[in-house]
């Protein structure tokens, strides 16, 4: 998975859930992966949406993500091979 879409996705969730960009990047890093609130990835679907020209089937986040930042941004990124 590619930095720069972790690194974007994380700076969503300071940005508008105020979850700290730099614990989401370093337990990634350290650990592969990290739980965030899984209502936080509701709440960056729109601005995702509208930055990255993207539907996001609110569905599929319940469905694969749960509260792992890693299923998110790999659904992200199927998204963005799709468009």
């Amino acid at each position: 998975m590619q930095d720069e879409l972790i690194e974007k996705i994380a700076g969503y969730l300071e940005e508008w859930c105020g979850d700290s960009s730099e614990r989401i990047i370093n337990e990634v890093k350290s650990f592969g992966d990290t739980d965030v609130d899984s209502i936080f990835f509701l709440e960056i679907i729109g601005p995702i949406e509208d930055d990255m020209d993207i539907k996001i089937p609110v569905k599929e986040v319940h469905k694969r993500v749960k509260s792992s930042f890693k299923d998110f941004c790999e659904l992200i990124a199927e998204l963005l091979e799709g468009k």
